[in-house]
């Protein structure tokens, strides 16, 4: 079996975003602290810079990283519930940060230098006993530190967005192009004018007429789609019938055609022309590849919130050794695109043998929200 399934790329700038704030907001405090001391006529105090200043902010640096794995780890939960359980990452993060201002004041402040009578152990203490306004603030810094992060992902998956509508709507302009052109490859061409050919010399009129009109609603259905970038999967299907129904033609008796479409998967939004190079694919390598009796059968059903399709003909087996990447045409080359930009990580399709050997079956998976 073979099984293409795509994931998005993680956010791995957000902490470099957040941890450039903190270290712009503390070169702020500096420039605050300096332009305060010159009005009041004071000298400024690069004690307190290093032993105050820079610790208050660069935690938030350090414990970034942190925050941002925790909102990764939640973000797909309610509002309510993330709220809930940023709750006690947030008190405990107000805790550290007094506790770490207090050490390192007590380290490198002045005070542990003038005063060696106090231990490191008793200034902490003491930092303690007038500090509980900064693990308040810790508790605050969190909740802009998680904002932050809020906002930059909200951002960057707008401009991931953005790029896939972009790439979106390329690969159907491509998708209907490639679509028109493998209809009007010469072999299709061929079979189709050969088929023509044979009712003419049979004098089947009728027959000639209704080919050359299946041909006509084909290549009309196709162009009508304009810049449809999800269509029903009813619609989807019809467009399918129409592609079928040349091939019932060219095949005549020899191929059997069955669909089980559950009533309640017509609605769902599926890519436009996803389904279509599949099928083809069937046809050019199984169906074609064989003298015998042929069959095409398509299904669709919901389980398990998932919409299944699956698309199996007669003819040919895979090779044991055969892998989807390896084996990719143009046409479903380009289905895995719009399938990874309409779905995400979330769809699955796998090309495998029929149980009983006789053919392929493709299976196609794809999420209902």
């Amino acid at each position: 079996m073979a099984i293409a399934n795509k994931g998005n790329r993680q956010f791995r700038k957000i902490p470099l975003w957040n941890a450039l704030f903190w270290f712009v907001l503390w070169l702020f405090s500096v420039w605050n602290n300096y332009q305060w001391a010159n009005s009041a006529g004071n000298s400024f105090s690069w004690d307190i810079v290093f032993s105050w200043s820079f610790p208050y902010y660069m935690v938030m640096v350090l414990l970034g990283p942190v925050i941002y794995l925790l909102y990764g780890k939640w973000k797909s939960q309610s509002y309510p519930r993330q709220i809930l359980k940023h709750l006690f990452p947030a008190i405990l993060l107000g805790l550290v940060h007094q506790l770490a201002l207090n050490v390192f004041f007590a380290i490198f402040s002045a005070a542990a230098k003038t005063t060696p009578q106090f231990s490191i152990s008793e200034l902490i203490q003491a930092r303690y006993d007038i500090g509980f306004i900064f693990s308040i603030n810790g508790f605050l810094f969190y909740w802009l530190c998680l904002g932050l992060i809020f906002l930059a992902d909200l951002y960057q998956r707008h401009r991931q967005n953005e790029r896939a509508n972009m790439e979106l709507q390329t690969a159907l302009s491509k998708a209907k192009f490639e679509t028109l052109q493998s209809q009007l490859q010469p072999h299709f061409l061929f079979n189709t004018f050969n088929s023509l050919a044979m009712m003419a010399r049979q004098q089947k009129h009728k027959e000639v007429v209704n080919m050359i009109a299946l041909v006509s609603n084909l290549l009309r259905e196709t162009l009508s789609l304009g810049d449809q970038q999800q269509v029903p999967l009813d619609k989807e299907l019809s467009l399918v019938n129409h592609y079928l129904d040349i091939e019932q033609v060219r095949f005549r008796d020899r191929l059997t055609v069955t669909q089980e479409i559950a009533e309640d998967t017509k609605a769902f939004q599926v890519p436009v022309l996803f389904l279509q190079p599949i099928v083809e694919n069937a046809f050019q390598h199984g169906i074609s590849k064989t003298e015998t009796a042929a069959k095409l059968e398509i299904k669709t059903l919901i389980k398990e919130s998932s919409l299944l399709i699956s698309i199996s003909n007669s003819g040919p087996t895979l090779p044991t050794d055969w892998k989807l990447e390896s084996h990719l045409s143009i046409g479903l080359s380009n289905v895995l695109q719009r399938l990874d930009h309409a779905f995400g990580e979330s769809y699955t399709l796998a090309l495998s043998n029929l149980e009983d050997g006789s053919g392929v079956i493709t299976k196609i998976t794809l999420p209902i929200e």
